[in-house]
This record gives C-alpha cells, sequence and structure tokens, in this order.
C-alpha cells in the first residue's frame, strides 16, 4: 500500500497515526459489539496491546491470527474474512 501512495504520502501518515490523540478513555464507554483482531507477529501493535486495549472495552472480543503481523488484510485476508464472518453470525444470532 505505500507504494501505491508514495513516500512522502506514507510519510506523512504515519506521523498522522503517531500525532493523533489518544483516545482509549473513551474506550470503557463503548455499548456496542467490537472484535480486537490481532495478528499474533504484530511488531506496530503486538499482542500485549492487543490485550491491553480490549481489556479497555466491555464488549470486546479479542482474537488472535497466527503467522500473520500488522497488515492482516494482506497477510491472511481469507483468515480475516472467515473471522469476520463468524463473528457478525454471532452478533446476527444474538438478535435474532
Amino acid at each position: 500500500m505505500w507504494r501505491e501512495v508514495g513516500p512522502v504520502a506514507y510519510a506523512h501518515q504515519c506521523r498522522a497515526v503517531r500525532d493523533r490523540p489518544d483516545l482509549r478513555a473513551y474506550l470503557r464507554d463503548l455499548r456496542i459489539p467490537v472484535l480486537v483482531a490481532c495478528g499474533r507477529e504484530d511488531q506496530v501493535t503486538p499482542p500485549p496491546r492487543a490485550r491491553a486495549l480490549a481489556r479497555l472495552i466491555p464488549s470486546a472480543q479479542l482474537v488472535f491470527v497466527e503467522r500473520c503481523g500488522h497488515l492482516m488484510p494482506l497477510e491472511r485476508p481469507n483468515e480475516l474474512v472467515a473471522l469476520l464472518r463468524q463473528w457478525l453470525d454471532a452478533r446476527e444470532s444474538e438478535h435474532a
């Protein structure tokens, strides 16, 4: 993806992510279903950070995807689609 946007835009995007405000304090107020999916080998948002994030969200379900880093849609697209389908089907069943 970074190749498509070019190095200048990529650097700008990285700075924007780095400098965005910390909104974690608001996560405890979420009252919607939340799926936190993390690659087991994610170096950007490693599993301990994903666990900490999920603990802040009352309704969070935390799932780790094996043999996957930070770019799950590119690295493990089939596993991600299956995970999302399963999660969404479970939400639908809760409201049926």
